[in-house]
């Protein structure tokens, strides 16, 4: 909920609540414009508004014609190519978000998009992807614990070329 402040909460398990101290967001200036550059690509291709939502939302874009969401999309763009993301096993996203976004999406009874962009060119996927295992996976390079987590598995070959 926006505005109300969680109680202090702790596991007893020497690892902090989310509500004690909340996950920074990693998020940078380059991520921000290459997010920007994709979703103006993306709203000319498909003739629609792209709108950032509040990152309580779980869902990052609102895809927008009009005044009608049509659906809701993540963007991530990577610099190694579509090859090397199906070497590494497919695109990996947190568990966490992925149900998040399943379920608003359900609700809505709108779809969900994945947008990579990678070193080629953008990819994504033309139906609701499905995640082919759960893996313990994540940023291992950041040194925080926090950042380690359940992570969906979305084969490649759910992707195409946008």
């Amino acid at each position: 909920m926006l505005g109300v402040t969680c109680p202090v909460v702790s596991d007893g398990g020497g690892i902090p609540h989310p509500t004690e101290n909340p996950m920074p967001l990693y998020q940078t200036q380059e991520d921000l414009l290459n997010e920007k550059s994709v979703c103006k690509h993306l709203s000319t291709l498909w003739d629609l508004k792209i709108y950032k939502l509040h990152p309580a939302l779980k869902v990052d874009l609102a895809l927008v014609r009009g005044t009608t969401i049509e659906g809701f999309m993540e963007v991530k763009c990577r610099s190694y190519t579509m090859q090397r993301l199906e070497e590494l096993g497919g695109f990996f996203t947190s568990l966490v978000k992925w149900r998040e976004a399943q379920d608003m999406c359900r609700a809505a009874r709108l779809p969900y998009h994945v947008v990579v962009r990678d070193g080629e060119g953008v990819i994504w996927h033309s139906k609701d992807p499905c995640p082919s295992h759960i893996v313990m996976g994540g940023r291992y390079d950041r040194n925080d614990p926090r950042d380690i987590e359940p992570m969906a598995v979305i084969p490649m070959s759910q992707f195409s070329k946008a």
